[in-house]
């Protein structure tokens, strides 16, 4: 039979939680998408070495009727050494991110970076095929360094179709100025103390090239420059980039995460499951005897049916250091209590389940009844690959193939980039209303609305009008926009009250082939959000709004979804920097990072709306303004952002994580 009997998928999250109403997030504080993010993201971590051994399996034990987490680790064959050690640190800096408001996210992820170099040090210069990379026993043979295996891509891509030759070239000199970091990593001594520093440049470069500053997927990044992502994503030199920069991202969304859920995150403890002894098979591949091995997600799907803890909310999530092999995504797919995010689709002859004396009779019948399934579907599957043409006969997989999400947006490309295949959750519908904002009498401001503005926060005739920045609930489901290429229209209605209903934005769009469109980790979030959502906004007021005599000209800024009655025309960050003209009727709908940013204009005003993309240190260098970091306020707390002066424009800085935007709105 072959060996890759089936292609690399990604499983539905949305399919597997429609199927087990116990599952969803009514009980678990986490919510799903979280969950499966954190999990893969400590996963990768945890295979801290080269080759099966060390592949690893992790789940998240939230405690009931009690604050905390318990991390449960699992390796193929050994737990590296220094993983151990080195998780407690990680779990010591995210439970005082979760606790102390003094220790800024920021802080926290450069700290759980120099930490995760320490642990993967090795493992990276493995990726890199640097000078300095120690190679495990069973790797004897020599290969050449990354930079120079990417300069023959880049050559290969220069002869792959573009839609614009302009923005291609720019990859292509951003991958070779990448060539240059690795080139330049090779050249210092081996007693360099330069080293940890060196490769940190490296693995920020690479996540920034590979996610755009981290505001969308690899996937978007690559499309963005006009190519398809099919033909160039399927290099794996080219993924190495990718994965290489996920390092740096998932250190971003473990401390997003910790901030935002801190009643879970502030008391972390690591436990582990030993590896079972392999037994020996005569049959194999290579008709010989072989040792057969108990993969590291059996091993926690095996200790959960014999560990039934009543103490814990059993795991939703089997979290995985690299994609599923066939026979693990089919024995959990039956097995039907947890989920993996993804298969690369490689029968492995040397995969086990264990049958142990311990075993209670109904764990062996079900055990039994589900190899038996699997052997039935497999007879099947011999056949109808035996028939295929040879021509059509199946590569075989990347098995490390990740998936390609990223930092805490529900969503930034890394980390997925296991950073965990994009997942597609369905959540409960919920409901919140925009009311209009009727014109001030005096001191009119510029309105900024993380959250949908609720009657009760609508100006009165006569009171002065002041902005707000509220917290917004962003849902964590994949028919939320994505940042697509080119962007997706979304077609609404019930313009009259502005109303928000999650259950009614369209499906997430699908390719011409029928597979849907990678989204960002924008998706991944679940309700509520109180820290991660919104940007920080140093505000620089410039300008006075009509008096109430005349009607509203208000612009005003959401990360809510409005509801139209014609398609919004939506701006990714990719296509920054850009101009756009406003009226009533066309709103702009804004995409940057974890982001979404509706900007509107009320009768009967006219305007337009600049907007540029700027990073940390560009906001934090701004003279005029405060920086506001809405991840630091309470569940609907509100600033009041004066905007005193005269003139028809605002300039506005929004800051979040490592991107930020700047706006100048004018309006007539």
């Amino acid at each position: 039979m072959a060996r890759v009997p089936s292609d690399p998928e990604d499983n539905s999250a949305r399919l597997w939680l429609a199927q087990r109403t116990n599952a969803v997030n009514s009980v678990h504080l986490l919510p799903f998408d979280v969950e499966q993010r954190v999990a893969d993201d400590l996963a990768f971590i945890a295979a801290a070495e080269e080759g099966v051994k060390s592949i690893s399996a992790i789940a998240l034990e939230q405690h009931l009727g009690a604050a905390g987490l318990t991390i449960r680790l699992a390796a193929n064959e050994i737990i590296p050494k220094d993983v151990p050690s080195i998780f407690r640190r990680l779990f010591d800096l995210m439970s005082q991110c979760a606790t102390d408001r003094k220790f800024s996210r920021e802080v926290c992820a450069e700290n759980m970076f120099d930490q995760v170099i320490i642990l993967s040090q090795n493992r990276i210069h493995g990726r890199l095929q640097s000078a300095f990379w120690q190679p495990p026993e069973h790797r004897k043979e020599d290969r050449s360094p990354l930079y120079s295996d990417l300069r023959e891509v880049s050559l290969r891509i220069k002869k792959v179709p573009s839609r614009n030759a302009k923005k291609s070239r720019t990859l292509l000199q951003k991958l070779n100025d990448l060539c240059e970091l690795f080139q330049h990593l090779d050249a210092e001594p081996r007693a360099s103390s330069n080293l940890p520093a060196i490769l940190k440049n490296i693995i920020k470069q690479c996540y920034a090239v590979s996610t755009s500053d981290g505001t969308c997927t690899f996937n978007e990044t690559v499309a963005s420059y006009g190519y398809e992502p099919k033909a160039v994503l399927t290099n794996k030199y080219i993924e190495q980039v990718y994965k290489l920069g996920r390092y740096w991202g998932l250190c971003v969304y473990l401390a997003e995460a910790s901030r935002k859920y801190g009643n879970v995150f502030q008391s972390i403890n690591l436990a582990t499951v030993r590896p079972y002894r392999p037994i020996i098979s005569p049959i194999s591949f290579k008709r010989r005897r072989v040792e057969c091995h108990v993969h590291a997600e059996i091993q926690l799907l095996i200790f959960y049916d014999s560990n039934p803890d009543v103490s814990i909310l059993k795991p939703r999530v089997l979290g995985v250091s690299k994609a599923a092999c066939y026979l693990c995504n089919h024995f959990t797919k039956k097995h039907a209590e947890f989920f993996l995010s993804q298969t690369h689709g490689h029968l492995y002859d040397q995969w086990n389940v264990p049958d142990l004396a311990d075993f209670d009779n109904a764990q062996r019948l079900k055990y039994r009844s589900i190899l038996k399934s699997m052997d039935t579907e497999l007879q099947i599957t011999i056949k109808r690959e035996r028939a295929r043409p040879r021509s059509q006969k199946r590569r075989e997989p990347q098995g490390s193939r990740i998936n390609l999400l990223t930092a805490f947006h529900p969503s930034s490309p890394l980390a997925s980039d296991a950073g965990t295949v994009q997942s597609e959750v369905d959540k409960a519908p919920q409901q919140s209303s925009l009311s209009r904002i009727t014109p001030p009498a005096e001191d009119p401001s510029i309105a900024l609305a993380s959250h949908t503005i609720s009657p009760q926060n609508q100006s009165q005739a006569g009171a002065p009008l002041q902005s707000y920045i509220h917290h917004y609930n962003l849902r964590s489901n994949s028919q939320m926009p994505p940042a697509s290429f080119p962007p997706q229209h979304h077609h609404t209605q019930a313009i009259n009250e502005r109303r928000t209903t999650f259950s009614d934005i369209p499906e997430a769009p699908h390719h011409r082939d029928g597979s849907p469109e990678l989204i960002t980790t924008r998706s991944m979030l679940d309700e509520p959000v109180s820290s991660l959502d919104q940007p920080q906004a140093p505000i620089t007021p410039s300008t006075i709004l009509p008096k109430p005599s005349s009607p509203s000209r208000l612009p005003r800024l959401g990360t809510h979804h409005a509801v139209y009655h014609s398609p919004v025309p939506t701006i990714s960050s990719w296509e920054l920097p850009t101009s756009q003209h406003l009226t009533p009727t066309n709103p702009l709908h804004l995409l940057v990072g974890n982001l979404s940013l509706t900007i509107e204009i009320e009768e009967p005003a006219r305007g337009t709306v600049a907007i540029t993309r700027m990073n940390i240190d560009g906001i934090s260098n701004r003279d005029e303004g405060a920086i506001v970091d809405v991840a630091e306020m309470e569940q609907g707390e509100e600033r009041i952002l004066e905007c005193p002066g005269k003139g028809g424009e605002l300039n506005l800085g929004l800051r979040y994580g490592g991107a930020g935007v700047e706006l100048l709105l004018g309006w007539t």
